[in-house]
């Protein structure tokens, strides 16, 4: 009974210093920009946690509670969508999952055509679809090339069969 309670305290001691968040942590948060970066952290544990959909639904929230509902100009707009898009990004790649990068919204405006966008709908395909094919339980699948068996076991076989013992007579 101890060690139960030895463990949940170390647990729960862990999970703050790893920096774990909920969005009930993050409305804490006095200013908005806190406030949005902290439901980005939500997001993203919500995401190694394996629940993307919860994940997914933080990071609309980034927008609808801290950009939408202000004027055009307004800073925090910016940032809420910037962020928002930095948010679909990351829970993407984290889930593997490229239906996750339609949610984010691509800006044309000047300054996006002069300095370019952060994340675009482009880069987060890419990038999710490369993770999808190296992800490790995608190493042993039937009828195509076997990634694990080519960069590691066929040069061992190789070197073996060919009697190399590193400098022993």
């Amino acid at each position: 009974m101890r060690w139960i309670l030895l463990f949940s305290v170390f647990l729960l001691l862990l999970t703050g210093a790893l920096g774990l968040k909920t969005t009930k942590d993050c409305d804490k948060e006095e200013r908005i920009s806190q406030r949005v970066q902290c439901y980005h952290t939500a997001a993203i544990t919500a995401a190694y946690l394996g629940d993307s959909g919860l994940a997914t639904s933080i990071c609309d929230d980034i927008w609808l509670r801290f950009g939408k509902p202000l004027p055009e100009k307004d800073d925090h707009r910016k940032k809420a969508r910037l962020v928002s898009n930095s948010c679909f990004y990351d829970v993407a790649k984290i889930a593997r999952d490229p239906t996750i990068c339609d949610s984010i919204e691509e800006d044309e405006g000047v300054a996006t055509k002069l300095f370019g966008e952060k994340v675009s709908w482009n880069t987060c395909v890419n990038e999710t679809q490369r993770l999808a094919k190296i992800a490790p339980e995608n190493y042993y699948r039937d009828n195509e090339e076997n990634l694990c068996a080519m960069v590691f076991i066929m040069p061992f076989l190789v070197f073996s069969v060919l009697g190399i013992r590193g400098g022993r007579p």
